[in-house]
């Protein structure tokens, strides 16, 4: 799918498809919450941080409050880039357990510099890719 135009529905559906990934965790009391499209479903309101994915445990059974154990910033090919790589700096510094970052594998090794280079304290670069039916895969680049 080397034509692939990148797009909003493009992230957003890596966001969901990542999601999906974490359907074990609600079984262990987590939710999973996800801010497509520049949502603002869950995230920190005083900071105007809201990661595009957040695993989090609620501080109340029913509440919408709690703590955060993994957040991901999701990536297209025209979003990795120094600017956006602020973004990450801001997300790195709440100090989440697990921040992964996903990205087009073409970007991969640009990510990994920016992350180097700024020294961000992400813990994860992963990223994705569509195999031959084109569905999302994803593959862990390297952990920090």
């Amino acid at each position: 799918m080397a034509n692939r135009k990148y797009t909003q529905s493009e992230h957003d559906e890596v966001i969901g498809v990542s999601a999906i990934t974490y359907s074990k965790k609600t079984e262990m009391g987590y939710r999973i919450s996800t801010n497509p499209d520049g949502e603002k479903n869950w995230g920190w309101a005083d900071m105007g941080l809201y990661p595009d994915l957040a695993v989090w445990k609620p501080t109340n059974p029913g509440g919408s409050g709690g703590l955060a154990s993994i957040i991901e910033e999701i990536e297209t090919e025209e979003s990795v880039h120094d600017s956006e790589a602020d973004q990450w700096e801001k997300y790195a510094a709440i100090g989440v357990p697990l921040f992964r970052l996903i990205v087009p594998k073409s970007k991969a090794v640009l990510a990994d510099n920016l992350i180097i280079n700024r020294k961000i304290g992400i813990q994860e670069l992963q990223y994705y890719y569509y195999d031959n039916q084109g569905k999302i895969n994803f593959a862990k680049y390297k952990t920090y």
